[in-house]
């Protein structure tokens, strides 16, 4: 039987019409492949030309009360007008993964991403929440796997 990886932080690219339905529904749905997570910590990001993302900062988190895999994307997009037209090019079409919030916390400080920095992964993004609260810039927090490296020397 497979398991799914559960993480402390997950971080999460948002943009201004996904994160105004998570706002209304404190919902955050990100790839089926997503992992588990206790807290979502939310990188607002803008778009360019419809498609580039701009670097973005992480403002607000998000305690998760429960996450219900392989729910069609349908439950989501229902009364989302703005998120349809959005979503239908993405890979994660069919089956996402749905993480149901307590409540969003906005952060005292936002954590920016430093002009230069490279860009960092979304799925993969995991990390703890003290590295969140120590973080003064994106590329500060180390992921869960820069820290398992880092407990082993």
């Amino acid at each position: 039987m497979k398991t799914t990886k559960h993480v402390e932080v997950l971080v999460a690219y948002t943009f201004p019409a996904m994160w105004a339905m998570t706002k209304r529904k404190l919902l955050v749905v990100q790839n089926s492949k997503a992992a588990d997570a206790d807290y979502i910590a939310f990188i607002i990001i803008g778009l360019m030309d419809g498609k580039k993302h701009i670097p973005g900062i992480i403002t607000h988190i998000a305690k998760v009360k429960k996450v219900l895999a392989n729910q069609p994307d349908s439950n989501y997009l229902e009364n989302e007008p703005l998120l349809k037209g959005i979503h239908d090019d993405k890979e994660w079409s069919g089956n996402v993964k749905e993480y149901y919030l307590e409540s969003i916390e906005e952060l005292n400080q936002p954590i920016p991403h430093r002009k230069g920095d490279p860009a960092r992964g979304q799925v993969n993004f995991h990390t703890t929440l003290a590295e969140i609260k120590k973080a003064k810039v994106l590329s500060d927090i180390k992921t869960c796997q820069q820290l398992e490296k880092l407990a082993k020397n």
